[in-house]
């Protein structure tokens, strides 16, 4: 049994580090000649935080954040001002569309 738990977390962590540069190259060619383009979305999840808060850190790591934006649920890579996006609130963001069709949100702040 110790082997098969072992020989699974091998195979698991060998999977990892294989398959992480193929789905970066992936990510990397659908974001290619692409433009950044802004919107306006829905706050639907805000779960927090981010990160851990390390000691020296002067702000808590910001929370993970996913919008609805036309009709697909989208995270969020870098929330600006986090403390003001509330769930169901509205947000202006920032955004790639992928060759694939994928929608891609690099940033969302409060909408005014």
């Amino acid at each position: 049994m110790r082997w098969f738990i072992l020989a699974a977390g091998t195979i698991t962590m060998l999977g990892y580090i294989l398959i992480d540069p193929v789905v970066r190259t992936m990510n990397k060619d659908d974001l290619a000649g692409v433009k950044v383009q802004t919107g306006t979305a829905q706050v639907v999840i805000q779960k927090g935080p981010g990160g851990i808060m390390l000691p020296g850190d002067m702000h808590p790591p910001a929370p993970n954040i996913v919008v609805r934006f036309h009709g697909q649920l989208c995270p969020v890579a870098k929330p600006v001002k986090w403390q003001a996006l509330k769930p169901y609130s509205f947000a202006t963001i920032t955004y790639r569309v992928g060759h694939s069709g994928h929608i891609y949100v690099d940033s969302a702040v409060p909408a005014r």
